[in-house]
């Protein structure tokens, strides 16, 4: 993380020290390149733990929804040369955010609901038991209409009184629509359902 931030803030460094940096428009299209090279000198470090798996599982929590924000930033970096000219007024700024937002969120939105339909279905059976520590496997398909790069999941061991006894995680590359994957886990807990959700995709 040192080094993605280091890598990040050498680049922004040698921006400002450009002879016209202050005269870019914060909706040109250097801006936008310069915003997507800052982002990416730190994923180009980081990313790769997205996939790693952690021996502290809250570490790995954290190491996941930190890419996942950095990748979410680029992605809003796409919107930054829409021109929004017709909307002109007084608070130019503001309306330029929410429509940037208002468009990142329906579109978020409608993907995260075919892909939690998808979700709602994995059923986990037990395919393995090594001295206690149980192996769970569940086949799903991409019904969602969306072709995945990556898509990492968080699962959550419930006992019968819903409370969480432990939580796993997992995750699928080249997930494209209409394909199966395998999703796994271990554990050496007992317990009577399991709890789906979305932490990733791209």
């Amino acid at each position: 993380m040192s080094k993605g931030l280091q890598a990040r803030w050498k680049l922004n460094k040698e921006d400002e020290a450009k002879v016209g940096f202050d005269e870019i428009l914060v909706n040109s299209e250097e801006y936008q390149e310069m915003m997507n090279n800052y982002i990416q000198a730190e994923l180009d470090y980081v990313e790769k733990y997205q996939n790693e798996k952690f021996e502290d599982s809250n570490l790995q929590e954290i190491a996941v929804k930190y890419v996942n924000l950095l990748k979410q930033h680029k992605d809003a970096c796409q919107y930054m040369t829409d021109d929004y000219d017709k909307y002109l007024e007084e608070f130019q700024q503001t309306l330029n955010d929410f429509l940037t937002n208002s468009q990142l969120v329906t579109e978020q939105e409608n993907a995260e609901a075919a892909i939690q339909k998808m979700i709602d279905t994995i059923q986990f059976e037990e395919v393995e038991d090594n001295g206690g520590y149980k192996t769970y496997r569940a086949v799903v398909e991409n019904t969602t209409g969306i072709d995945f790069d990556t898509l990492n999941i968080t699962i959550n061991l419930l006992n019968s009184d819903g409370v969480i006894v432990e939580t796993a995680y997992d995750n699928v590359s080249a997930f494209a629509q209409g394909a199966k994957v395998q999703f796994e886990f271990m554990t050496d807990k007992e317990f009577t359902s399991t709890q789906v959700s979305v932490d990733w995709w791209e």
